[in-house]
């Protein structure tokens, strides 16, 4: 199940496959399979938004569509594929290089998901609109017989702008940049949470959770070590006296005061087992509502 476009060329155009892979490998985390001379894949995968999709050239496949006589066009062998089932802004990374790769070639695009049959230069937020709404029905149409994890757009669209903007923020190098990470608890629901270790002076982006690890003395010298989630609201109430509100380039907070009252305040915040919870990537989920 994936949402893919088509890729054609005028037809008095010529285009070099060589400037092709240069192309991509001048674009970052880009990597060029050449499965044949005449097959290759250009593969996207950002470690960071976990954004993953590919474009293939393949002079093996005939585009299976009408063409009008007429048409300016003609398909290059060239096709985009993204899967369904993910969240808005797959879409949105995606297709941003898509538009870049059309308009530097001077390409258009055939889009299968429309009808009836065109081929024209598409802009950003047309395709973005097309993957959603497909999203969407593919979403919908396979929850009816397999459950669809889901999780509100607001919060996902909050990771990946913290994800892509935390690190233009300019920090002490004893302070923390947590990511936010995805879990689950046993009735399916999707809940975003960050690690703060131990009291560390910490960026806190606003998630739902926050994991925290406590270590506490045992007899004879022994040690025991306990990790729990904490509501971020409660982190909010107990430490407002020590969060500084940030808004720029992203809305969190600074944790910076790292003393014996914040201690024994971090020592103080209430236990619930993580155990209980299962961590979930997030190609795992959609931010689409049932």
């Amino acid at each position: 199940m994936s949402f893919t476009l088509a890729f054609f060329k005028q037809k008095d155009a010529e285009i070099a496959l060589d400037d092709v892979i240069t192309f991509f490998h001048n674009e970052p985390n880009f990597f060029v399979k050449h499965l044949d001379d005449d097959l290759l894949q250009f593969v996207y995968h950002n470690p960071l938004t976990n954004v993953l999709f590919s474009i293939t050239y393949n002079e093996r496949q005939e585009l299976n569509v009408e063409i009008p006589e007429d048409i300016e066009w003609e398909y290059c062998y060239t096709t985009f594929t993204l899967s369904y089932l993910r969240p808005t802004y797959y879409a949105k990374e995606s297709l941003d290089i898509v538009v870049k790769f059309m308009k530097y070639f001077n390409l258009a695009i055939y889009n299968p998901q429309t009808e009836p049959f065109e081929v024209k230069n598409y802009t950003f937020e047309e395709l973005v609109d097309s993957y959603i709404q497909n999203n969407s029905l593919t979403a919908r149409e396979f929850n009816k017989q397999f459950p669809v994890l889901t999780i509100s757009k607001n919060k996902v669209d909050y990771f990946y702008d913290y994800t892509i903007k935390c690190e233009m923020l300019e920090l002490p190098e004893d302070v923390a940049l947590p990511f936010i990470s995805f879990i689950k608890d046993k009735n399916n629901i999707v809940y975003t949470v960050f690690a703060w270790p131990q009291n560390v002076k910490t960026i806190m982006p606003i998630t739902d959770y926050v994991l925290i690890e406590r270590t506490y003395k045992k007899a004879l010298f022994l040690k025991k070590t306990e990790v729990s989630l904490v509501p971020f609201s409660e982190i909010q109430t107990k430490f407002k006296d020590y969060l500084v509100k940030l808004d720029d380039p992203i809305p969190c907070f600074l944790f910076e005061t790292d003393n014996e009252t914040t201690k024994q305040l971090y020592y103080e915040l209430s236990q619930q087992d993580f155990t209980e919870y299962e961590v979930v990537e997030t190609d795992d989920f959609v931010d689409v509502e049932f």
